[in-house]
């Protein structure tokens, strides 16, 4: 219940209520495969499933992230360009230049990393990506 998930550019949430949602998920069976549908049409066809959107691509990069960010490892350069074919500087460059400059994060060996002083002010840095 309430669980959160992303895929293929839909994100999408399943009942809150607990009782709702045992109930719902007893009386179906969740579909195994996307069978070529969107994956948008199967979500929104989820009985347990109480809402979905579709995130764009900017939305995705930022998420991606804030999320690794949150992490020890951070964002690995490299592997965020794989993934969407640009690096985090060629679109962030600006914000990741000031952040660092005010010691709120770290690009060294190819990773980005928040400071100890941007894990305090981690949503100031992460909001700046959604600008």
């Amino acid at each position: 219940p309430g669980a959160h998930s992303y895929l293929d550019g839909v994100r999408f949430w399943n009942l809150k209520s607990p009782r709702e949602y045992v109930r719902i998920v007893r009386e179906i069976a969740a579909p195994s495969a996307l069978d070529g549908r969107p994956v948008g049409e199967l979500v929104g066809g989820m009985a347990a499933v109480e809402r979905s959107e579709t995130i764009d691509r900017r939305l995705e990069m930022a998420e991606t992230l804030m999320m690794g960010l949150r992490l020890d490892t951070g964002v690995v350069s490299d592997e965020f360009t794989a993934r969407f074919g640009e690096s985090p500087s060629s679109i962030y460059g600006d914000v990741i230049d000031e952040l660092t400059s005010v010691g709120l994060l770290d690009g060294a060996d190819g990773c980005l990393r928040l400071t100890d002083r941007g894990r305090i002010l981690g949503n100031e840095v992460f909001a700046r990506f959604f600008l």
